[in-house]
């Protein structure tokens, strides 16, 4: 055992892993590195795209060429190209997550296998080193690309505001400057939360066996031991300045409803311009919270479908465990300096938000087969390739002020039932448990502050239902299966 241990050369460690653990354990290593390596590359790839995110810069991958022939072609897709490139960084973020998961999951596979300490602390620093000159030959790649890009003054773009303050306070310059990383930005904490770490492991480890849950708890404590704090991310002034905003209760800070900005507003008008909501025709207070009512009937309507048990008890709320969903609003900054909310009801854990989720996607598929459906605007760019443009051609947008409440709900249903045949259960799960009364789609329940309203609309899916039933009116306003005039749905 000894002499085998000695030996360190890679082409001999991995004969030396076949002797003692098999072929299996041997391709369960380069799994584990081949993850490490990917895990690397995608933290390369989003630093290097933030960078550039933040310095209005993009990269030639996510340049689109404009068309001459079509004015203000270049404006609409330098916005297109920043859209890209943020969308890009949300799918690594998430790549990044899966990935982790995979590494989890694959540490755990090696960990049921009495592979020796030193034999793994060999493999573990082989792993590293091939880890560390893969990054830094991508890095120096990427640091290279970046000044060339830089260089090429044409390829900038102007950043655009990011924080728009329509409170009575001041805001100094620290202040905006991390303010203006966005909700996304995460600050360097002031202390390892060891605590959230153990608990959080200590969950994934309930389904593995003894053993290997000791062995993963030992290296979570080795890791956590010897863990350091990563270089804080923003200056002490800024992080103070932070802490003032957060105890300031004059004013609240909240993201846009479009653009992407942040907005600090006055407590006082937000809440004025939420009770003006509330006060309308559209909402009513409740005199009771029927969370644990709506799990029960919830519970029975499910259990009444033919559904698979294992799509039942995914959808099936657990009883006394459900949340009263919440509704907030959302600055229009883009309607001008009288920036009316748009209201956002957060319905996640409520009794119904799994059994909603559920429908959306099966609703989903109706309406994004339609000819004239776009799901997002480079699709619309794809169409519009198809399309030939004269200087007659006018492009209208069309503004349906509160389209959810306006929506007729039974008509909608009759659509689904005619036009798409769908499944009597979806429409049974649709209407609830009262035809007469579709309650997920008539009625949401909601706090704002101490008291629960009701609102007469909309549900997570009610995007669908909508969609669905503008698609079959304009055909049918027109009377044509697809009208002449070119109409496009988002």
């Amino acid at each position: 055992m000894n002499h085998i241990l000695n030996n360190t050369t890679r082409g001999s460690l991995n004969n030396n892993i076949i002797i003692l653990y098999g072929e299996d354990t041997l391709q369960l290593i380069k799994k584990f590195k081949t993850l490490r390596i990917k895990k690397s590359n995608i933290i390369c790839d989003l630093t290097f795209l933030k960078r550039c995110r933040d310095n209005g810069v993009i990269p030639k991958a996510f340049k689109i060429k404009p068309r001459p022939d079509i004015y203000g072609s270049i404006q609409i897709l330098k916005k297109t190209s920043q859209t890209l490139l943020r969308k890009s960084i949300h799918n690594l973020r998430s790549n990044l997550d899966n990935t982790n998961k995979q590494l989890f999951n694959a540490f755990q596979n090696l960990s049921k296998i009495h592979i020796h300490p030193v034999i793994f602390d060999t493999i573990d620093r082989l792993i590293e080193q091939s880890v560390e000159y893969l990054v830094n030959q991508k890095r120096t790649k990427q640091k290279m690309k970046f000044e060339n890009l830089t260089k090429n003054s044409t390829n900038t773009i102007k950043p655009l505001q990011t924080v728009h303050n329509l409170s009575n306070i001041i805001i100094n310059k620290d202040t905006m400057d991390i303010l203006e990383k966005g909700f996304n930005y995460a600050v360097t904490p002031t202390s390892i939360p060891t605590e959230n770490i153990i608990t959080n492991v200590e969950i994934a480890l309930k389904d593995v066996n003894d053993h290997a849950a000791d062995k993963i708890r030992l290296e979570v404590a080795h890791i956590l031991k010897n863990a350091h704090l990563p270089k804080q991310n923003i200056t002490k002034a800024q992080k103070s300045h932070l802490k003032e905003l957060k105890n300031n209760k004059d004013i609240l800070i909240l993201r846009a409803d479009k653009g992407n900005s942040t907005v600090i507003v006055n407590t006082s008008d937000y809440n004025e311009k939420m009770m003006d909501l509330l006060n309308s025709n559209e909402y009513k207070k409740s005199n009771s919270n029927p969370t644990t009512y709506l799990e029960k009937r919830t519970k029975t309507l499910i259990n009444s479908t033919n559904l698979s048990d294992e799509i039942k008890r995914e959808l099936i709320p657990r009883e006394k465990s459900s949340r009263v969903p919440k509704i907030y609003g959302l600055p229009k900054i883009h309607k001008g300096n009288n920036w009316p909310l748009r209201p956002i009801v957060s319905a996640f854990n409520s009794p119904t938000h799994k059994l909603a989720g559920y429908l959306a996607k099966q609703l989903k598929p109706f309406y994004e087969s339609a000819q004239s459906y776009i799901k997002n605007s480079l699709d619309f760019l794809d169409k519009l390739k198809n399309i030939d443009l004269s200087v007659s051609d006018v492009l209208v947008s069309f503004d349906i002020v509160s389209l959810f409440t306006k929506v007729p709900i039974q008509e909608t249903i009759n659509i689904l039932k005619e036009k798409h045949k769908i499944d009597t259960n979806l429409i049974r799960l649709i209407e609830h448990f009262n035809p007469k009364m579709p309650l997920y789609i008539k009625r949401i329940f909601f706090f704002y502050h101490s008291d629960i309203n009701t609102i007469l609309v909309n549900f997570t899916f009610a995007l669908s239902l909508k969609m669905n039933f503008i698609v079959c009116w304009f055909c049918k306003l027109y009377q044509i299966p697809v009208c002449k005039i070119t109409f496009y749905f988002k």
